[in-house]
């Protein structure tokens, strides 16, 4: 079973050459806006992962890892051959909603799971990875 297995990323290929991006923003780290302007403490990146783990669908997900400079180490979901541009504004019109739920005494406690979607193209993108979840349908 593919899903069980890790696969090592060869060397030559460009992701391992990303390292030590400082000033770079981890694609899948929360940045809230700061009403100082002040981004100082920006969650770069170090370097990825050598290896991968296929997860599984339609379209061969790998999940990887990425240090981020603060340390601590990702796992992030690399999508080809999908369209993730729509599943990434509604995470946005999600994130609305919670910040609208919290505002109001009878629903604060009501919260939608989000997660961060980035499309680096109309085919493919990078998702948060999301522990301890479970796949629907």
């Amino acid at each position: 079973d593919d899903k069980q297995k890790v696969f090592k990323i060869p060397r030559n290929q460009k992701i391992m050459r990303i390292q030590n991006f400082d000033d770079i923003l981890l694609p899948t780290h929360n940045l809230p806006v700061s009403k100082t302007c002040n981004y100082s403490s920006v969650v770069g990146i170090t370097s990825f992962g050598s290896e991968y783990h296929p997860v599984g669908g339609v379209n061969c997900p790998k999940r990887i890892t990425c240090r981020g400079t603060d340390g601590e180490i990702r796992s992030q979901l690399l999508k080809g051959h999908d369209d993730l541009r729509q599943d990434a504004v509604m995470q946005q019109v999600f994130t609305i909603m919670n910040n609208l739920l919290a505002t109001n005494k009878q629903t604060r406690n009501l919260l939608i799971r989000t997660y961060k979607i980035v499309p680096l193209s109309m085919r493919s993108g990078i998702l948060q990875w999301v522990d301890n979840s479970m796949l629907i349908g």
